[in-house]
């Protein structure tokens, strides 16, 4: 996964916000890292500080 050090010009704006409600409750997280390969997230709400990411290997694309 990339870092917040690497430069990388597939990077998006951090910082946007994500809403979801599920099962009656609502979810809200936050976008730490979004590139053309990796996503990080931050939940806020219920639960404050949980982070975890995704990472697309090159050789997944058709």
């Amino acid at each position: 996964m990339n870092s917040l050090t690497q430069s990388d010009s597939n990077i998006e704006p951090a910082g946007d916000t994500i809403q979801c409600n599920y099962k009656g409750n609502q979810k809200i997280g936050k976008i730490l890292i979004r590139t053309k390969r990796d996503l990080v997230i931050e939940m806020n709400s219920p639960y404050n500080g949980l982070k975890t990411g995704i990472h697309k290997p090159y050789f997944a694309d058709p």
